[in-house]
């Protein structure tokens, strides 16, 4: 999980927003403790967490972007990785060279899976700034989409999350129209957010 550190719970962001798959082993990576996000975690990351399943969590301190060319993954295989919500604050030449490192550390058949805000409805609420001083970029839906496929993935699933389809037709943010529809639906482009879940192609 890059960037899946929690304040306050040990199993990661993951299990804490309801995720109940029994992993054996979890690596979160995020940045050192004085600079997570979130603010520094109410707990030490310097050993593995056993979790109450027999799983166990491990931390490694880094930025996402200098995963790249280090040598503390080499030979390791992940089932899947997962980004919530991180893609949006790393430097956009770094970008491609993460995916094909993630492309490069996944097992036959993993998965990888992202979401991030959507540009494309994000733009409606702020139209002159991005809605976190830490983003470097928005998405929409299709840029993001363009280079997962350039760094070897297929993008097998797209979900958008919070959807607000009326706003981007007429071009208006209303806010109270993500109380009337589901939270998840299968169009990415009108989603608050949006998630895309991808295998390596081939």
């Amino acid at each position: 999980d890059i960037g899946g550190s929690s304040p306050t719970q040990p199993e990661g962001a993951l299990f804490e927003m309801g995720w109940e798959r029994e992993a054996g082993l979890v690596t979160i990576v995020a940045r050192p403790p004085d600079e997570q996000y979130h603010g520094r975690p109410r707990y030490s990351q310097d050993e593995p967490f056993r979790t109450e399943w027999g799983g166990e969590v491990r931390y490694v301190h880094s930025m996402a972007e200098d995963l790249v060319g280090a040598d503390l993954f080499d030979g390791v295989e992940y089932d899947a990785v997962f980004m919530g919500q991180v893609v949006e604050h790393l430097e956009l030449e770094a970008i491609p060279g993460l995916f094909r490192w993630i492309r490069d550390h996944l097992a036959p058949g993993g998965w990888f899976a992202l979401d991030t805000p959507n540009r494309a409805v994000t733009v409606l609420e702020h139209p002159d700034r991005f809605t976190d001083p830490d983003h470097t970029w928005e998405f929409r839906a299709g840029e993001l989409v363009a280079l997962l496929h350039d760094a070897g993935f297929r993008v097998e699933r797209q979900s958008g999350i919070m959807p607000m389809p009326e706003s981007v037709r007429v071009g208006r943010w209303d806010p109270e129209e993500t109380y009337s529809l589901p939270t998840v639906t299968s169009d990415p482009t009108t989603g608050y957010c949006f998630g895309l879940v991808c295998r390596v192609a081939g």
